[in-house]
């Protein structure tokens, strides 16, 4: 039998892998071949020059910036009350004239308001009115006490005369007492006088009793003096207890007059209190009227309404700040706009300066303005200065609208009929010359290694038929470069001085030996397009 064996498995084979190595290294050899091949037949100084001309014409300098359309009127109309808005009168676009009523806020709290402060009004009208009858009253009371006064004075006048005749009459009393008594003391005499003569019988009987008859007589009369004399002292004592009794009332009614005076004194003072509240109530009756009055929310000018910002049943909270409720432009034939332009060419911008800008809105079309105001007032944001100048700007058929972006170009400076060179020409640097390298430029324009650079013309170096240039300006020399003469394959530097530029061309000041019709070089086949390698030098 033959042996039986184990059947032996076949090696697997790997897949062959895309030889990409290779083809890097053949593809990186071939590389540096072309390289050297064609650094050999072709020279790095075998260029093909782009040749711009120096012209003459116009250019103006321009100043660039942006700003925001807005009406040259703007107005926020607000509530100076609080309350629910109950009718709306206009809406947006709406045209408007001074006055006219755009919504009205309920008034129901207000002409309650109102009626409350009328009342108070009356009320203290009438209290006034009452004040003024009790100062009547006061009057003719101080009046009748001035007239009692005056009374009571004329009874103390009259008291203190019936003293001085009580006591005249005393002294008469006592004068006829005194005669009374004298001619007592004869009667008693001559009586007994005849007393004695009738005793001795020398006189007759009759006789003494008229003697007797007689001192009856003067004893009656001197009792009678007596009683005209205590009567006249009764009548003296009287009168004083009268006037003491007079001047008593007179100083009592004098009192009562000075009480009755500063009672009317305190009634015009209650009058006029009473005439002050008058007047505070009519206050608040007339700034309660004003409130209503306000309820109407009416258009301060005559415009359009560019905003709504209320709507009905919406509730107006003024409280300490009056709440916008809609914007108003006065006219919108007369647009501004508000440009923010940078601190470095701020100094160039004057007023009246033509501006030309575009909106977003019409990309194709440009609107002239012009600069009415220069703000002062700086605005700095990141750091960056900057300062607002206003454009003013005609909008006859509404196009411009407020809120819209636009581009500005401001004109700072014209010039007519100068010799202009491109600005590509100001940016070409030769693609075979290294960064950072000075050229040296031999003074007839062909490059050599011992050659000095070539002077930078002064601003006075201007070309012919140029007489308008301003000598006392320096400018910087810039450099810009012409295909040598004498090597169509070489670049010669040459130097111009410039002044305003428009973005595409600049004015040459000083021509560097330059004239209207030269070529200068704006770009070459090294660099791809025109003027890409360079900058102003």
């Amino acid at each position: 039998m033959s042996e039986i064996t184990e059947p032996r498995t076949a090696p697997k084979k790997r897949p062959r892998r895309f030889p990409w190595r290779t083809i890097l290294v053949v593809a990186l050899l071939g590389g540096i071949g072309y390289a050297w091949w064609h650094h050999a037949t072709h020279p790095a100084n075998a260029l093909t020059y782009e040749l711009g001309a120096l012209t003459r014409g116009n250019v103006s300098s321009h100043v660039l910036a942006t700003g925001t359309l807005d009406a040259v009127t703007r107005t926020e109309v607000g509530s100076q009350v609080s309350g629910p808005i109950v009718n709306l009168y206009v809406d947006y676009n709406a045209s408007v004239v001074r006055g006219q009523p755009l919504a009205r806020i309920d008034p129901a709290p207000f002409q309650a308001a109102v009626d409350q402060a009328r009342a108070a009004v009356n009320n203290a009208k009438a209290n006034g009115a009452n004040m003024q009858a009790n100062v009547a009253n006061q009057a003719a009371n101080v009046r009748s006490t001035e007239a009692n006064l005056q009374g009571f004075i004329a009874k103390l006048e009259t008291a203190r005369a019936g003293v001085e005749n009580a006591a005249a009459s005393e002294e008469s009393a006592r004068a006829n007492l005194t005669k009374a008594r004298s001619d007592l003391s004869l009667a008693a005499t001559n009586y007994r006088r005849y007393q004695a003569l009738l005793a001795r019988d020398l006189v007759a009987r009759s006789d003494r009793d008229t003697a007797y008859n007689q001192y009856l007589d003067a004893r009656a009369a001197e009792a009678a003096a007596r009683g005209a004399v205590a009567a006249a002292v009764a009548t003296r004592r009287s009168s004083l207890a009268a006037v003491r009794s007079a001047a008593t009332d007179v100083e009592a009614t004098r009192m009562k007059v000075e009480s009755a005076m500063a009672l009317k004194r305190a009634s015009e003072a209650q009058v006029r209190a009473a005439e002050a509240q008058v007047r505070q109530a009519q206050a608040n009756l007339d700034s309660a009227t004003v409130n209503l009055k306000y309820t109407v929310i009416r258009s301060p000018i005559k415009g359009v309404v560019l905003d709504r910002k209320i709507s009905i049943g919406q509730t107006v909270a003024a409280s300490f700040t009056a709440p916008d409720l809609f914007t108003l432009a006065e006219n919108l034939d007369q647009m501004e706009v508000l440009t923010s332009v940078d601190e470095a060419d701020i100094g160039r911008v004057r007023v009246h300066a033509h501006a030309v800008f575009s909106v977003d809105a019409f990309p194709n079309r440009k609107f002239e303005g012009e600069v009415s105001e220069i703000r002062q007032a700086p605005v700095t944001t990141n750091n960056v200065v900057t300062y607002t100048v206003v454009v003013t700007t005609r909008n006859p058929q509404h196009l411009l609208m407020p809120g819209m972006t636009a581009t500005v170009s401001i004109n700072v400076e014209s010039k007519k009929q100068v010799v202009l060179v491109p600005n590509a020409a100001l940016r070409y640097r030769p693609s075979n010359l290294p960064i950072g390298d000075h050229v040296k430029v031999h003074p007839s324009g062909s490059p050599g290694a011992a050659a000095s650079p070539s002077p930078a013309p002064s601003p006075v170096e201007h070309f012919p038929h140029r007489h308008d240039v301003d000598t006392t300006v320096s400018h910087r020399p810039q450099r810009v470069w012409i295909v040598d003469p004498h090597n169509p394959k070489k670049a010669v530097a040459r130097y111009l001085v410039l002044g305003i530029t428009d973005g595409n061309n600049t004015e040459v000041v000083g021509a560097g030996g330059l004239k209207v019709g030269d070529k200068v070089i704006v770009g070459d086949s090294g660099s791809g397009k025109s003027g890409m390698r360079g900058g102003f030098f």
